[in-house]
C-alpha cells in the first residue's frame, strides 16, 4: 500500500508540472496571436523634422519623432507621438576697434512634445501612395538656457560671467499635410513626406531669459517632415 500511494503521489506532482508548464505554453501563445492581430492594427514609426522661423533671427530648429498609429478605419488612423525639438540662435558678440571679441552671448532652447493627432487618411490599404490631413494638439515643456562671457584681459581669453534658464509648459494646436508610400504589398512599411504648420511657441522662452536681446516666436512656423511607418506582414483577405 505504501508503494502504491507513493506512485500516486509521484504521478499527481509529474501531472502538475506538466500542467504549470501548459499554462505557461497557452499564456505566450495568447500573447503571440494578440500581438499579430493588433500588428493590423498598430504600427510604430519614427522621423524628424526641420522647421524654420523669421522671427527665430532666420536660424532654423529640428526635431526628431517616434511613436504609434492606430487604425480605427480606411480613412481615421490617429496617432500618438513623442517629439524633442532642439535650436540654438546665433551667438550674439560685441568686438572692440582691433576686432576682438570681447563680450559673448549664447542661447539655446529645447522641448518635449506629446502630441496626439487625428489623421485622416484619403486611400486604400492596397494603394501605393496615401494623402493625409494632420490636424495637431500639442502639449510641450520648453527650457531655455542661455550664458553670458566677458574677455578676460590678463589671459586674453572669455570666461563666463552669467547664466540663466527658462522653463515652461504650453498648448498649441498646428496642422499639416503629406504624402505617404506604402514600401510593399506585403508588409505595413511605408515612408511619409509632409508639410507642417507649427504653432509651438519655443521662442518665448529665450524670450524670457535675462539676458533680453529682442522678443523671439516660432508660433506660425513652416516645416518639413520624414516618417518612416513599421509594421509586420499583412493578411491576406482570401
Amino acid at each position: 500500500m505504501r508503494y502504491f500511494v507513493a506512485y500516486i503521489k509521484t504521478l499527481t506532482a509529474i501531472n502538475q508540472r506538466n500542467l504549470k508548464k501548459v499554462k505557461k505554453n497557452i499564456f505566450w501563445v495568447i500573447i503571440l496571436i494578440s500581438t499579430t492581430c493588433l500588428s493590423q492594427r498598430i504600427r510604430g514609426f519614427g522621423g524628424f523634422g526641420i522647421y524654420l522661423d523669421m522671427d527665430f533671427d532666420k536660424s532654423s530648429f529640428a526635431s526628431v519623432n517616434g511613436g504609434l498609429e492606430f487604425k480605427i478605419n480606411k480613412l481615421i488612423k490617429p496617432e500618438i507621438q513623442f517629439e524633442c525639438f532642439f535650436g540654438t540662435l546665433p551667438d550674439r558678440t560685441s568686438e572692440d576697434s582691433n576686432g576682438i571679441v570681447t563680450e559673448l552671448l549664447v542661447r539655446s532652447v529645447t522641448a518635449t512634445n506629446l502630441s496626439i493627432c487625428s489623421k485622416i487618411n484619403f486611400g486604400d490599404n492596397e494603394d501605393l501612395v496615401f494623402f493625409q490631413i494632420l490636424p495637431i494638439f500639442n502639449i510641450t515643456n520648453i527650457r531655455a538656457k542661455g550664458a553670458e562671457f566677458i574677455l578676460n584681459t590678463s589671459q586674453t581669453n572669455l570666461i563666463k560671467t552669467d547664466s540663466d534658464s527658462f522653463s515652461e509648459k504650453r498648448f498649441s494646436f498646428g496642422i499639416g499635410a503629406g504624402i505617404l508610400f506604402n514600401l510593399s504589398d506585403e508588409s505595413f512599411q511605408a515612408i511619409a513626406l509632409n508639410l507642417y504648420y507649427n504653432n509651438i511657441d519655443i521662442g518665448n522662452a529665450l524670450t524670457n531669459l535675462k539676458f533680453y536681446n529682442g522678443i523671439y516666436h516660432t508660433q506660425q512656423s513652416f516645416g518639413i517632415g520624414v516618417k518612416y511607418y513599421f509594421g509586420f506582414i499583412k493578411h491576406k483577405k482570401k
